[in-house]
């Protein structure tokens, strides 16, 4: 057996590593702690609505919501057909193959411009005077034109101090000089951000770019919708992530199903345990008679929240980079070579070897290398289980409190370490994300088990023995794990959570600091703990070793997901390391109850000592 004094360099790696890690770490920790502000955003259309459903005007009513927390108003683009509804603009045959457009001077320049930012549209403008315009080209496409947004809503919400957020679709022949007019024209509204309306983003697919530099020569603000597959979307946040801002929002189905309290605890958490900065809020309910006291209610509720969550109701800003040099990124990988090499060279049950050390030297240099950083940063995590395991089997008498601790304190430095290699503002924002996520739940699982296996049996033998039910259910129970992580894995799988999970989440959310994984607490933290206790007791000659290793196979699951959760850039710093401790407190306490439950029931039944498998 090897002391640890004999490992002092595995420990000296992880020390060195986690030393390093702090360095970068440290600045993501002061870039998430000054950027806490909030904002509460709704459609100037539903605006309009309350304000006329509740006999007032717009712009009252935008003072009113902003005495309850409404710090801006989302004002979507018009097209003529819209002026023509609400008989700003009218439209008249001519003799020949054309239209009369006519409207108020400002009406009219407004359709002018849209003409002319269109391109002519298959043909120029006709005869023009101060009160109309002739027009000879496809009226269908001259009616669905933006003519921007509405000046007069932009000037109450501004009026009133209000932040004012634009939102365009994008068209066909959405080129360069369309882009740049008419963002232009939303801007000199007083426009200070943009978010995409519709399934694309404004120029996609070619002229994306122009898009982000029309943004930045106006020094304007672009909203990336979370959960929302918008084209062109990842594109834009990659080409200028210093100018995006975050936002959440609920689809009014959504909020029709949810209830008053789950839907601002959706928006807290959204804020507090994933950076979103903007709140696009809708209403809670279309019926009643007093639709702005009912806005209000809502906007009020979310402030009172947001604000004890810790943030500040103020227009967002961007986040900063944290700045941290790409040589500290990489030299995590690289002081963690040694530890690396123990950890594959636990694979096989010996020492480290030649072919150990060159692997994991070969992922330190990779880690110094900017494009291949992600797949250092993928082995670093899926090894980092590893370690933790081949660490026990270094010193499998320690007690099971200790080896737990143990257990939990290297995959939460493993998991701090991957951090600290994607720590810059791309991944801060979720431009990025780490590359296999699914690797980095499945592979510790799989290696884990390969591991234990081979302390039991050489597989050379293990076609020859029998199969025994218990091993078999236990096998099914660990693929069925496997499976259930495969499933649950990222944010797009919701309809893998049941109602009674998401309740029990949301009981969670509201009793602890913050709400711990779900397969950590039920399942791998409690594994771990019974493995511990069994492998204790068959020390004593008191059951099978065989039983403990199952055990910890299947706690593998929740060491693996301590490092995911690390993983999870775009969640603050403090709630991710919060969320491991959390899980593995209360994990730990359900799989000490479940081992107790288990010994009173097997003393009460005066069951025989568990059957034996083969060592």
């Amino acid at each position: 057996m090897t002391t640890t004094k004999n490992l002092w360099w595995v420990w000296g790696s992880l020390a060195l590593m986690s030393a390093v890690s702090v360095t970068g770490l440290a600045k993501r920790y002061r870039v998430e702690a000054s950027n806490r502000a909030y904002g509460l955003l709704m459609e100037a259309a539903l605006l309009n609505e309350t304000a006329a459903a509740s006999g007032t005007t717009f712009q009252a009513a935008l003072k009113d919501l902003k005495s309850h927390g409404l710090t801006g108003v989302a004002l979507s683009e018009e097209s003529l057909q819209d002026l023509v509804t609400r008989g700003e603009a009218k439209i008249d045959r001519l003799d020949t193959l054309g239209v009369r457009i006519s409207a108020p001077p400002g009406t009219l320049a407004r359709v002018a411009r849209a003409v002319s930012r269109r391109g002519g549209m298959a043909s120029p403008l006709g005869k023009t005077t101060s009160s109309s315009i002739e027009f000879y080209g496809d009226l269908r496409v001259l009616l669905a034109s933006s003519v921007g947004i509405n000046p007069d809503d932009a000037s109450a919400v501004r009026s009133v101090g209000l932040s004012l957020v634009a939102r365009h679709a994008n068209v066909i022949g959405a080129g360069p000089r369309y882009i740049d007019d008419l963002l232009a024209e939303s801007h000199d509204l007083g426009a200070t951000a943009f978010l995409p309306a519709g399934e694309q983003v404004l120029g996609q697919r070619t002229c994306v770019e122009d898009m982000t530099s029309s943004l930045a020569l106006r020094d304007m603000v672009y909203l990336t919708p979370e959960f929302t597959k918008i084209g062109g979307d990842s594109k834009a946040t990659g080409l200028a992530p210093e100018r995006v801002v975050r936002l959440h929002s609920m689809q009014q189905a959504e909020v029709d199903k949810s209830s008053f309290g789950g839907m601002v605890d959706r928006y807290k958490l959204a804020f507090r345990e994933r950076n979103i900065r903007w709140m696009l809020v809708r209403p809670s309910s279309f019926g009643g008679q007093d639709a702005l006291t009912q806005a209000g209610a809502v906007l009020s509720a979310l402030d009172r929240e947001l604000t004890r969550a810790g943030g500040s109701n103020k227009v967002p800003r961007p986040f900063q980079d944290p700045e941290v040099p790409s040589w500290i990124q990489g030299a995590v990988t690289l002081v963690s070579v040694p530890w690396m090499a123990f950890a594959l060279a636990g694979l096989w049950s010996r020492k480290p070897n030649g072919l150990c050390w060159a692997m994991a030297g070969l992922l330190g240099i990779l880690g110094m290398i900017e494009p291949t950083r992600p797949y250092a940063t993928l082995a670093l995590a899926v090894l980092g289980p590893v370690l933790a395991l081949a660490l026990w089997f270094e010193n499998p008498d320690s007690a099971p409190i200790f080896a737990y601790i143990q257990f939990t304190l290297v995959c939460l430095l493993v998991g701090l370490a991957a951090a600290a290699t994607m720590n810059s503002l791309p991944y801060l924002i979720q431009v990025k994300q780490v590359l296999g996520v699914k690797a980095i739940l499945l592979g510790p699982v799989v290696l884990c088990s390969w591991m234990l296996v081979q302390k039991l049996t050489k597989f050379s033998t293990l076609s020859g023995e029998p199969a025994k039910w218990g091993q078999l259910l236990f096998g099914i129970l660990l693929l069925a794990a496997l499976a259930v992580l495969l499933v649950r894995s990222g944010n797009d799988a919701p309809g893998a959570v049941s109602d009674s999970e998401l309740k029990f989440r949301a009981l969670l959310d509201k009793l602890l600091y913050t709400r711990p994984r779900t397969k950590e607490i039920i399942l791998g933290q409690p594994a771990m703990v019974i493995g511990l206790l069994l492998a204790k007791y068959a020390k004593k000659g008191q059951g099978s070793m065989s039983w403990s290793y199952l055990a910890l196979a299947l706690g593998s699951v929740g060491l693996a997901d301590i490092v995911d959760t690390m993983c999870h850039t775009h969640t603050p710093l403090d709630i991710g390391v919060a969320r491991i401790l959390i899980g593995a407190v209360l994990g730990g306490l359900i799989g000490w109850a479940a081992w107790q439950a288990g010994m009173w029931i097997k003393t009460k039944t005066g069951a025989r000592p568990q059957p034996s498998m083969p060592q």
